[in-house]
């Protein structure tokens, strides 16, 4: 090896299946680091480092398929793969895979989940993972204390609301305004003012909701 560069070693390595070697090679075609950006090339060599269950190959595939670079956008792809490098112990597949199941993407929604992989991360120094963590705690996602949805289905008009919002907005859920609607409508039906208001607001800007959707639309529709 006497006399090669830094990067033909690499590539020997690489190409003698050395994993290790496979996943530096490919993030260097991946970010363009001493060679030509080539996501072909960076896909060649992380898909030959997962193969022999490489972590960080696992983790980095995870991170194309989830950024559709050199690949079309597949969330599953991703949360497959950061899986495998997360039960492996590999930190940043732990918060990638805890970023999918915040958001239902690839995976269904789960905050359980979430916190279980930001926390396995945050044990190991990931710092992100504990500010994380801490909003979630915040929020009460993810704990013993019941999720939005249980609380809204309980009657909690506060709760209705908040996940009217998030059906609204699109926000860790896909965008639903009848499903936003819904929500807004129960907690109006209770007296809520904010749900009165956010459903009125809904039925004056014609976003998805009639006058005939139900009862509550028609109320607040005739009081607004």
């Amino acid at each position: 090896m006497f006399g090669l560069s830094k990067r033909e070693r690499l590539q020997r390595a690489a190409d003698r299946g050395d994993a290790e070697s496979q996943m530096c090679l490919g993030y260097a075609y991946q970010i363009g680091q001493g060679v030509q950006q080539d996501y072909a090339e960076a896909l060649k060599w992380y898909r030959l480092g997962a193969a022999q269950g490489h972590p960080g190959c696992q983790c980095n595939l995870g991170v194309m398929y989830q950024n559709g670079g050199g690949v079309p956008q597949n969330y599953r792809e991703a949360a497959n793969l950061f899986y495998q490098a997360a039960v492996q112990g590999y930190a940043p597949a732990q918060f990638n895979l805890a970023g999918l199941y915040s958001t239902g993407r690839g995976v269904p929604l789960d905050d359980a989940e979430a916190v279980k992989w930001y926390r396995k991360a945050a044990e190991q120094g990931v710092a992100a993972a504990r500010d994380i963590l801490e909003s979630f705690e915040q929020e009460g996602r993810g704990t013993a204390q019941p999720s939005l949805h249980a609380r809204a289905e309980q009657g909690d008009a506060r709760a209705q609301c908040q996940l009217g919002n998030l059906y609204e907005d699109g926000r860790e859920v896909p965008q639903d305004l009848l499903t936003a609607a819904k929500w807004y409508c129960l907690a109006a039906e209770q007296g809520s003012a904010p749900g009165q208001y956010y459903l009125g607001k809904l039925y004056y800007d014609g976003r998805g909701v009639s006058p005939e959707l139900c009862k509550c639309c028609q109320m607040v529709a005739q009081s607004c």
